[in-house]
């Protein structure tokens, strides 16, 4: 009978919570970011124009996003496109494709989220790469499109973008935070016969703090996944971000244990920036070395970037790189020159 009164009133209470709950008007915004892209590769004596191009690494998108609540929770909501004119159409490389379609909800208890959006360990990453919007960017979509022998999978990070998560992440208790997630590598597929991808299990011990001329934010973060070998694959990052005035510093560094059937690999990256804002002038510079140490690969992209923010929206940017490969019989000291506009609406 306790249990019957116990569900009887638990159905009572659903419609008189859900009367109190509010969703807000969703906000429309987007982006549009293109340059005019050059690349010389000197193994090859190849040189090429691209034209007025997306940025890969940071494509022009078109979304909507709101705020939802109910009772002790705050909640968030988004719902975001890729927009992607330089993709193809083969397998899943989509002109227009699903970037973002997750919800959060913000608790006394900490704050949880689900559906395709960014881990926070990946997060993380994003932010502490002072040119994840260009073509010079962590992820390196962008060079290894167009370099001879360039690394894909991540350059100064291990950079997996938006996955299909759950994650939990706790109160701030005097600017630290940890943060827990799980995803199936973004494989999901509605055929009960496809591969769902490798189950990832992530943290994140982040600090944050702001004193009087300095902005502090620490992490340190550890993933792990299996990969069909006999012993999980694994990913360790720690970093500092530092903000002091008109400078800002980016520090990472990165252990990648990779155990695969066929060879075992260890990887190490380092990510180190530098930006300096004077008013409307941005200037940053870049240091991005991938090393894997089993398969005696290296590769060391530096980089430089302008930008004027002529407003809020609109910003013009220049960015120049150099790369440089080293991977056995492959060899190549290439570049690359872009030039475009960023529009946020």
């Amino acid at each position: 009978m306790r249990k019957l009164m116990t569900v009887a009133a638990s159905l009572v209470a659903i419609p008189t919570i859900a009367a109190t709950a509010t969703i807000d008007a969703p906000t429309i915004y987007g982006k549009l970011n293109r340059v005019a892209l050059y690349t010389d590769n000197e193994d090859s004596n190849r040189t090429s124009f691209s034209g007025f191009v997306d940025v890969d690494s940071s494509e022009s998108r078109l979304g909507a996003k709101g705020k939802w609540g109910v009772e002790g929770i705050e909640g968030t909501y988004v719902l975001e496109m890729g927009l992607n004119s330089t993709k193809g159409n083969a397998g899943n490389d989509y002109r227009i494709r699903m970037r973002q379609a997750a919800i959060g909800a913000k608790t006394s208890f900490g704050t949880f989220k689900m559906g395709q959006t960014y881990t926070p360990l990946d997060y993380v990453m994003l932010k502490s790469d002072p040119l994840s919007s260009t073509v010079a960017s962590m992820a390196g979509s962008d060079t290894s499109a167009r370099i001879d022998g360039a690394a894909s999978g991540g350059l100064g990070f291990r950079y997996r973008a938006r996955t299909d998560m759950f994650s939990y992440e706790t109160p701030s208790m005097g600017g630290l935070t940890i943060a827990l997630s799980t995803d199936r590598g973004n494989g999901n597929d509605n055929d009960p016969a496809a591969n769902y991808g490798d189950t990832h299990y992530s943290g994140l011990v982040r600090y944050q703090r702001k004193m009087e001329k300095v902005d502090l934010d620490v992490y340190a973060g550890y993933d792990q996944w299996a990969s069909g070998a006999t012993e999980d694959s694994n990913y360790t990052l720690a970093g500092v971000n530092l903000g002091m005035g008109s400078f800002k510093i980016n520090l990472g560094y990165s252990i990648e244990n990779n155990d695969t059937t066929a060879a075992d690999n260890e990887i190490n990256r380092i990510l180190a920036g530098i930006t300096y804002m004077l008013n409307k002038n941005v200037f940053s510079v870049t240091y991005q070395n991938r090393d894997e140490k089993d398969l005696n690969n290296d590769y060391t992209q530096i980089a430089a970037h302008y930008r004027y923010m002529f407003n809020k929206n609109i910003d013009f940017n220049i960015t120049y790189l150099t790369y440089e490969v080293d991977a056995g019989a492959t060899q190549n000291d290439a570049s690359m020159a872009a030039a475009g506009v960023q529009l946020k609406f």
